[in-house]
C-alpha cells in the first residue's frame, strides 16, 4: 500500500465542505475502495501509521469499508485501532460508528466477539442480546405465521 497516496487522499476531506453532498460521498468512496483493494496493507497502516486525526476522518465511512469487505483481519484492526487512539471521552462517536457499521455488515460470530469483547461494556452487551434474542423470535414467529 502506498502510504503518501492514503494520506493525500484522507487530507483531502479537510478541503470538503460538510454540505457539500456529492463532494463528501465521492471522498468516501475512493477511500473506501482504497482501503479494501488491499486489506493486507489497510491492517498494517491501521497498526502501524494510523493517526487519530486520520481514524477520526475513517469513522465517517466505516460502514462503507466493511459493507466493501468483511475480512475478519480488518475488523479486528479497526477495532484494536479504536481501543489505541480513541478516548474514553469519545466527542466525535467515533466508537459508536464502528459499533453500528459492525452491527449493519459483519457476519453475527464477528460482530458478537468483536462487539463483547472490544466495544460493549457489560450493561450494553446484555441489552444488545436481550435485542438480538428478540429481533430472532419475532422472524421465528413471522416464518411460523406467514401473513398470507
Amino acid at each position: 500500500m502506498n502510504y503518501s497516496t492514503l494520506h493525500h487522499i484522507i487530507a483531502q476531506r479537510d478541503n470538503i465542505d460538510d454540505e457539500d453532498d456529492e463532494a463528501l460521498e465521492a471522498w468516501r468512496t475512493q477511500l473506501a475502495t482504497f482501503l479494501t483493494e488491499d486489506i493486507s496493507g489497510t491492517v498494517e497502516w491501521l497498526e502501524t501509521d494510523c493517526t487519530r486525526e486520520q481514524f477520526e476522518w475513517l469513522s465517517e465511512l466505516f460502514d462503507k469499508i466493511l459493507a466493501r469487505s468483511q475480512d475478519s483481519r480488518l475488523v479486528q484492526a479497526l477495532v484494536e485501532t479504536c481501543d489505541r487512539l480513541i478516548p474514553d471521552e469519545d466527542t466525535y462517536h467515533v466508537r459508536e460508528m464502528l459499533q453500528m457499521a459492525i452491527f449493519g455488515y459483519c457476519n453475527d460470530s464477528d460482530r458478537d466477539r468483536y462487539l463483547r469483547r472490544e466495544l460493549l461494556s457489560p450493561r450494553e452487551w446484555n441489552i444488545f442480546q436481550q435485542e438480538k434474542a428478540a429481533a430472532a423470535s419475532c422472524r421465528i414467529h413471522e416464518e411460523q405465521n406467514p401473513l398470507f
